[in-house]
């Protein structure tokens, strides 16, 4: 029988299946280190509220919160260094 393609995972961790399946599971270990970024720094695991509704608009303000830290960290720290020109130069030897 065959059926749709399946990515495969071996003992050493190598992918293997369509190239499709395989780069989506390269942003895997991404998607896992904002998850737990949430859980830790915005007590995603323990929450207070009930209902599905107010647990779902509490995950979306923490993503929000988490979005608005990483923009306002680009802003403020590496694009100073962009814009004096410093990241175009090449180091003096």
């Amino acid at each position: 029988m065959r059926g749709r393609p399946v990515l495969r995972i071996d003992r050493k961790f190598r992918s293997h299946g369509p190239s499709k399946l395989r780069r989506l599971y390269r942003k895997r270990s991404a998607v896992e280190r904002v998850v737990s970024r949430l859980k830790t720094h915005y007590w995603i695991c323990q929450l207070r509220t009930r209902g599905l509704r107010n647990v779902s608009s509490h995950v979306l303000l923490c993503l929000l919160a988490e979005t608005n830290t990483f923009v306002s960290r680009t802003i403020l720290i590496d694009l100073p260094f962009y814009r004096n020109g410093s990241a175009c130069q090449s180091p003096s030897l």
